[in-house]
């Protein structure tokens, strides 16, 4: 099979991610299949452009049956962008791998984050003194 540009949109346009011409391949082929399915043109862009990154961080050496639960955790190590960055990169990254292989490491992963929605109130020593005296029991002082 040979990667001809005038078959495949070429979004891609680095040869760093030449060199790994699999994920490479199906990066391009998963970016005409979102935009064969109604995306957006900066979708795609956003899109094109995160997993330019992320294949950028796995090198030219990595290959699809080495990516695994194992990697997604890597990755997200080596990604220099905030919580929700991430999560936003590993989804499409997630996204591309089902496409390619059938399986998503990302969703295998069952990744924890942190809820950003929360509301976290801080007290002062003077409040969590007051807090302390009126625990009615051991359990409720050891919660504190």
């Amino acid at each position: 099979m040979v990667l001809d540009n005038t078959n495949i949109k070429d979004y891609l346009k680095d040869d760093v991610l030449k060199k790994n011409i699999f994920f490479y391949f199906f990066s391009n082929a998963y970016l005409e299949y979102l935009e064969e399915h109604g995306r957006k043109e900066s979708t795609i862009e956003l899109y094109a452009n995160i997993l330019k990154q992320i294949i950028k961080v796995l090198g030219k050496e990595t290959t699809f049956d080495e990516v695994d639960e194992r990697t997604v955790s890597w990755l997200i190590s080596q990604l220099t962008v905030s919580e929700n960055t991430a999560r936003i990169y590993l989804h499409v990254f997630g996204g591309m791998m089902e496409f390619a292989t059938g399986r998503n490491p990302v969703r295998r992963a069952k990744l924890l984050w942190n809820k950003s929605e929360i509301d976290r109130i801080f007290i002062d020593r003077d409040q969590f003194s007051v807090l302390l005296q009126s625990a009615s029991n051991d359990t409720d002082r050891i919660a504190l």
